[in-house]
């Protein structure tokens, strides 16, 4: 198969930064066939930039380009944690098509500036064949944009995710990290050789480990970004919208049902999910989940009128992702 060029891209409220992004790429003969949205779970952000932006690539690329929306659990990324888990997000879809022999592209102008730079650090990490920012005019990126008229008219919103100024396509510099990415992980691990000396010095003037090689706490968020990296599984490349969930009306109480689907819908942006069914279960089980054989993960959902399950098909190929996986959707549940 031929090479794909994949743009990874954080969104917050300005889905503009997509479009002009692309724009700008396409400016300078970068065609890109996947872009993948890196987001949180903000309801705006779901339920109106994402649908805009699937409407636009229909009418404007004609569907010749594939969008692909994320997000980790979190509504915003408010602590520490948050930040790891979009870090972590970032590096499984770059990770994916990088493995896949892909051109993977990666944008920073979306998002909170804490999103922009765990972009800056998984691109920095893992190599990436480049690193951009997008500007534009001061007049139009401050421009108050009414989302309700761009759904309803397709020159306002062509107006508004692709306007007519010229584009100013940043390149920033990146040195990718990867092929020293094992003696980074030894050294993390406290286990610096003689021939990692160097690696230990860089670790060290960077406050990743103390004088004593020891990891501080920067150092042990890495590290457990790195370790995780090699746990989970490739990530889906389906869009949410066609990732299938069955739920048998005629058997399952409405209030139920908007139950599931809705805690259903938040896990096909996960990018381990593949499909999710419903099945009943005997409500005496004393478990959050359960992994099967096939690498599938059975969700035990509660307070609703009888025992009902959630069967999420992954990409899961060993127990041991399959575990990675259920641990990443329980906040779902929860």
């Amino acid at each position: 198969m031929p090479k794909k060029n994949v743009l990874l891209s954080s969104l917050g409220l300005s889905p503009a930064v997509v479009t002009e992004t692309i724009d700008a790429l396409g400016n300078i003969g970068i065609q890109i066939n996947t872009v993948v949205l890196l987001s949180t779970s903000n309801e705006r952000i779901i339920d109106t930039y994402v649908p805009l932006l699937y409407t636009d690539f229909i009418d404007t690329y004609h569907g010749e380009i594939e969008l692909i929306p994320a997000s980790i659990i979190s509504e915003d990324i408010s602590t520490p944690q948050d930040n790891l888990e979009f870090i972590k997000l970032a590096t499984t879809f770059l990770n994916t098509y990088r493995k896949r022999g892909d051109n993977v592209y990666v944008s920073i102008a979306g998002g909170r500036k804490t999103m922009s730079a765990a972009m800056a650090i998984v691109a920095q990490l893992f190599g990436t064949k480049g690193l951009y920012h997008v500007l534009v005019p001061e007049e139009i990126e401050g421009k108050r944009l009414d989302y309700e008229e761009l759904k309803n008219s397709p020159e306002a919103r062509r107006e508004a995710l692709h306007p007519d100024v010229r584009l100013e396509l940043v390149s920033i510099p990146v040195v990718g990290l990867f092929p020293y990415m094992s003696q980074i992980t030894s050294v993390l691990q406290g286990e610096a050789a003689k021939d990692q000396a160097n690696v230990a010095d860089l670790l060290r003037e960077n406050e990743l480990i103390d004088a004593d090689g020891k990891p501080t706490q920067t150092g042990k968020d890495l590290l457990t970004i790195l370790s995780e990296v090699e746990t989970a599984p490739e990530a889906s490349t389906t869009p949410p919208s066609e990732k299938k969930i069955s739920m048998p009306s005629h058997s399952i109480k409405s209030t139920d049902q908007e139950r599931l689907r809705t805690i259903a819908a938040r896990m096909c942006y996960s990018p381990f999910v593949n499909r999710i069914a419903t099945t009943d279960w005997n409500s005496q089980i004393n478990q959050q989940h359960r992994v099967n054989d096939d690498h599938s993960i059975t969700f035990f959902i509660r307070n609703t009128s009888k025992g009902l399950t959630l069967k999420v098909f992954t990409t899961a190929t060993t127990p041991a992702q399959a575990e990675y996986v259920a641990t990443s959707l329980l906040p779902c549940v929860n």
